[in-house]
């Protein structure tokens, strides 16, 4: 059966320790930062993205659109468990893992290949 993906895993660890993603997101989260008042009034909304359950992060590139996407997985999912993830850009879920044997590909396209080529009488 041919693959829909390939993938590799890099701990997130590493990612942290090189700083640029940091930067990125101070852009992307606040790209005009405003001055900050001392009203008591105001909420501030914050993102944790500390996910201690999330801590590996995997790179497929989806073999249907060539699309590249980056996700961060539970470790303990992708080392015992099963794990579909989402390509960014045909939005189809693909299995990157299945170490507990839950589903089962069916290729359909080869039985009706074999009815049409076998001669009826």
């Amino acid at each position: 059966m041919k693959q829909q993906y390939s993938h590799e895993c890099v701990p997130i660890e590493y990612w942290r320790s090189l700083g640029w993603w940091m930067a990125i997101l101070q852009q992307t989260r606040n790209p005009n930062p405003k001055p900050e008042t001392d009203n008591p009034d105001t909420v501030v909304a914050t993102i944790n993205l500390r996910l201690p359950r999330r801590s590996l992060l995997v790179q497929f590139t989806c073999n249907g659109c060539g699309e590249r996407t980056e996700r961060l997985v539970n470790r303990l999912a992708y080392e015992r468990g099963v794990i579909f993830v989402q390509c960014a850009g045909c939005l189809q879920h693909h299995k990157l893992v299945d170490n507990l044997g839950l589903v089962t590909e069916y290729n359909f396209r080869e039985e009706t290949n074999r009815e049409f080529e076998t001669d009826q009488v």
